[in-house]
């Protein structure tokens, strides 16, 4: 949890260090996703990169896979229920062409 609350500071959030206790099974806990929602979520994230942050935008253009962080456990399945999936964004995975 140490490593949660470095990352944050190193991006200038403001929170309580106590609140990040270890050894907490909620903090614990891996969230599950789907190979397709991270997908979405990379390719989403570049479509509005290319809109107001070319530079970025152009970076990430040379990603060849993304590294899930490991609060997650990847399986297989489409893009979540719950997530309201823009077409131009679909349109720009090759597995939803």
């Amino acid at each position: 949890m140490a490593a949660i609350a470095a990352e944050g500071e190193s991006r200038r959030y403001r929170f309580d260090r106590e609140k990040i206790l270890e050894g907490n099974a909620c903090l614990l806990a891996k969230v599950p996703v789907s190979v397709a929602q991270i997908e979405y979520e990379f390719e989403l994230l570049k479509w509005k990169l290319e809109k107001r942050d070319m530079a970025k935008f152009r970076e990430l253009l040379a990603v060849a896979s993304i590294e899930p962080s490991a609060a997650f456990t990847v399986h297989g399945g489409d893009i979540a229920e719950w997530e309201k999936p823009l077409p131009e964004v679909l349109s720009r995975i090759v597995k939803y062409r």
